[in-house]
């Protein structure tokens, strides 16, 4: 939404904000994530998705607490195969 798509900006931007959220500073991707959204005035699909990914982000949060499981050793991951 912020970089061309497969853009090396668009990676390194992406893995950042993964980062940011293993590491237990989701709540700070999700604000960050809307601040951006709004200073660069995103309208039509751009928008759309940008809210689709805030609303998932921000809907899951208190279950995306990668920092503590990873501290005990617990495996990360979706379940499905």
């Amino acid at each position: 939404m912020f970089f061309p798509e497969g853009s090396e900006a668009a990676e390194s931007f992406t893995r950042e904000r993964l980062l940011r959220i293993l590491e237990g500073r989701g709540d700070g991707v999700v604000r960050g994530l809307r601040a951006m959204g709004t200073k660069r005035g995103l309208t039509g699909a751009k928008k759309k998705t940008l809210d689709k990914v805030y609303g998932y982000l921000a809907g899951n949060l208190d279950r995306m607490r990668y920092h503590a499981y990873l501290s005990k050793g617990y495996p990360i991951a979706s379940g499905r195969h």
